[in-house]
């Protein structure tokens, strides 16, 4: 078992050099859930981490062979200081996997415990991706419960029935005779902003949970900004579409997001519409439009990606019609941080009864 030594990262604020080697430990973990996608290059990273939400507290633990730079593995727990879901602890931990099984987890687990207590968090949330079983196998194996299953979907855009984007488009003029669409391109004006924020939220509490146990939540003006910060800080760009009604009420958006690092592969952000306004084919009316407009301003974009819970049934009837299939899978799990003390107590019960 090689002796391995772990470092408290201040993500924020670390010197580009030691940022560097986790980044290449970041795009290690990503060729093995997307082998076929390119590495994240470092500034791209580097922004990602450097502007962060203030909002959030972020803990992060770097692993290392005793003397050596090259991080093997990386321990994240990210304790957002919110109104709502103050219970919760949100946790990652990576290890590349010819590390894997030499007990890294559960010491990576020792360290973010004690600040998960220390900010009375008693549940603990991560993910897992299908394509890396191992992910799942230890979450069983410490005692999580699997909270909600998705997907990540991709649409191939040459694929797209053109005819299908203008008779949703048509329909939705029959249906929703009083509606109209508005585009944003970049940051939400500030004029629209409050109106924006409340609809967003509406349409975020209403997207399935599952069995995980989260509340809704009210996401503040600064919080939303901040977030945009970090997006097009990193890089990203964003076109976004509203759909309001001649009250000037706003029944729904969707968004897509690129990347000049990735141009061919897009990122579908959220879509949604507030209930007091579904079934008039909005929904089917904003994506139709967003897609029509990738197809003859983006002539290099290949791929879509979105992420959809397996319970979303509208949104999934939606992009099954469009043309997405099934790309990766997640599950999102929950543990208490009783157990999670529990199983580190056994662990070193057993480990103490070898030696």
């Amino acid at each position: 078992m090689t002796k391995m030594q772990f470092t408290p990262v201040d993500l924020r604020n670390a010197p580009d050099r030691e940022l560097e080697a986790i980044a290449v430990q970041a795009n290690r973990m990503r060729a093995e859930r997307l082998p076929d996608d390119p590495p994240i290059p470092l500034q791209e990273q580097l922004q990602g981490w450097r502007n962060m939400p203030t909002f959030v507290d972020v803990y992060a633990w770097s692993v290392c062979p005793t003397g050596s730079d090259d991080v093997m593995a990386m321990g994240y727990l990210n304790i957002a200081q919110t109104d709502h879901n103050r219970h919760i602890a949100e946790f990652q931990l990576s290890i590349v996997p010819t590390y894997r099984r030499q007990g890294i987890a559960r010491e990576l687990l020792a360290r973010l415990l004690p600040v998960a207590r220390k900010n009375e968090r008693r549940l603990l949330t991560t993910w897992s991706s299908g394509r890396v079983p191992a992910g799942a196998a230890f979450l069983e194996h410490l005692g999580a419960e699997r909270g909600i299953e998705s997907h990540m979907n991709q649409l191939v855009i040459a694929d797209l029935d053109r005819d299908l984007l203008t008779r949703w488009q048509e329909g939705a003029a029959e249906r929703a005779p009083d509606y109209h669409l508005e585009w944003c391109e970049g940051a939400v004006p500030d004029a629209e902003f409050e109106p924006i924020r409340r609809m967003w939220n509406e349409v975020a509490n209403s997207m399935p949970r599952g069995d995980l146990e989260r509340e809704n939540e009210e996401i503040s003006a600064d919080q939303m900004r901040q977030r945009e910060q970090r997006m097009f800080a990193s890089g990203w760009q964003r076109w976004m579409l509203f759909a309001r009604n001649k009250a000037w009420a706003y029944a729904g958006y969707t968004e897509m997001c690129f990347h000049p690092n990735r141009p061919y592969l897009l990122e579908q952000g959220g879509t949604g519409v507030i209930a007091a306004h579904q079934s008039r084919g909005i929904g089917r009316w904003l994506k139709a439009a967003m897609l029509e407009r990738v197809m003859q301003e983006m002539p290099v974009a290949r791929f879509i990606r979105a992420n959809n819970a397996d319970t979303n049934a509208p949104m999934l009837a939606i992009n099954r019609a469009l043309g997405f299939a099934p790309f990766s899978s997640h599950t999102a799990w929950q543990i208490e941080t009783e157990r999670v003390s529990a199983y580190l107590e056994g662990a070193a019960y057993l480990e103490g009864a070898v030696s």
